[in-house]
């Protein structure tokens, strides 16, 4: 089966970039469990309150079990 890769654009609302951040700790704790996870990375972009996600998978099954996931 081929990679996966996710990649999202989060823009943060006034005040709430480090809340935002946040809220992805536990996430990476998990994901790095997960079987079929290469890489899963959260990065500031150069725009004001931006946050870029981005999600490598071995595959479809692997990313759909990390959706599945609480």
């Amino acid at each position: 089966m081929a990679e996966r890769v996710m990649f999202a654009t989060m823009k943060a609302q006034p005040g709430k970039l480090e809340e935002l951040k946040a809220v992805f700790g536990p996430m990476f704790e998990q994901a790095a469990k997960e079987q079929g996870t290469l890489a899963y990375t959260l990065a500031e972009g150069d725009e004001p309150a931006t946050l870029y996600f981005w999600a490598h998978y071995t595959d479809q099954s692997a990313m759909d079990a990390h959706m599945a996931s609480p």
